[in-house]
């Protein structure tokens, strides 16, 4: 795949084909992405967002994720955003910024992005969006 500003390769075999709850993780695929001189790995998979106390979330939530970690320093927003876009266009996403008591990242240059389901967050961003056709 080849967005212009980022190629994704699809590395044989998945490394993560192994070791997947199939109960809390789905479609999970492993890409190796370059944008200019920069390397990324790149996670993506619909999570299970259900909450293991039933009486916060009682059903199954499932929610796109995509993890980009950069080599030698985190993603730029570019290619970020280049990622996300190539990989579930059309999928509003957010960056999560938890507490950080709550971080989940062992990588230390990883930025996690969420597929976001806030009906009026999306509504405020097609408000202001500035005129470029939907991806």
């Amino acid at each position: 795949m080849n967005l212009g500003l980022v190629a994704l390769e699809k590395p044989e075999p998945d490394p993560l084909q192994a070791g997947i709850d199939a109960g809390m993780i789905t479609d999970a695929a492993w890409y190796d992405a370059r944008a200019d001189t920069r390397r990324y790995s790149v996670i993506v998979s619909r999570d299970n967002l259900a909450s293991p106390d039933v009486s916060l979330l009682a059903t199954d939530e499932w929610r796109w994720h995509i993890s980009v970690a950069g080599e030698d320093d985190v993603p730029r927003w570019r290619d970020l955003v280049a990622i996300a876009h190539e990989l579930r266009p059309g999928v509003p996403f957010a960056v999560g910024v938890p507490p950080r008591s709550w971080w989940m990242s062992v990588h230390p240059h990883c930025l996690h992005l969420w597929q976001i389901e806030d009906a009026a967050l999306v509504a405020q961003w097609r408000h202001e969006r500035m005129g470029v056709a939907p991806s």
